[in-house]
């Protein structure tokens, strides 16, 4: 199976030298808007129920994973209020289970043991 990343690079090898990679072969211009074409080529490859704005989601949520701050998704996703940035940021259950694991990890690194052996000094007294 490709990745979108070998795909894309299939489509840039085909183009002829054109910086984009959808072109309209009615108009040879680029298409201005993909919703359709991407409806289409669900459509084609058999994906239902999937849409445009899911991507951004998608995105968000890969962003976040990879463990980069709020400030960067919302900056590469064009949010100005975080509010909006967190709707578009979901807990996966890969996330999820790295956070626990990386909780188990460090609990087995702590050292329980106190931090001197040295016998406490007596209170002082005036």
């Amino acid at each position: 199976m490709r990745t979108l990343e070998n795909t894309l690079l299939v489509l840039r090898s085909e183009s002829n030298g054109s910086d984009y990679v959808s072109i309209n072969p009615k108009t040879k211009k680029p298409y201005t808007d993909l919703k359709n074409a991407f409806g289409t080529a669900c459509r084609l490859a058999g994906i239902r129920d999937l849409h445009w704005h899911d991507l951004r989601h998608t995105f968000g949520t890969r962003l976040a994973e990879a463990g980069c701050s709020e400030a960067t998704i919302a900056s590469l996703m064009g949010h100005s209020d975080p509010q909006t940035t967190r709707r578009y940021t979901h807990a996966t259950d890969r996330a999820k289970r790295a956070a626990v694991e990386a909780v188990r990890v460090l609990r087995e690194n702590v050292c329980h043991k106190s931090a001197t052996t040295a016998k406490r000094l007596p209170k002082w007294q005036p």
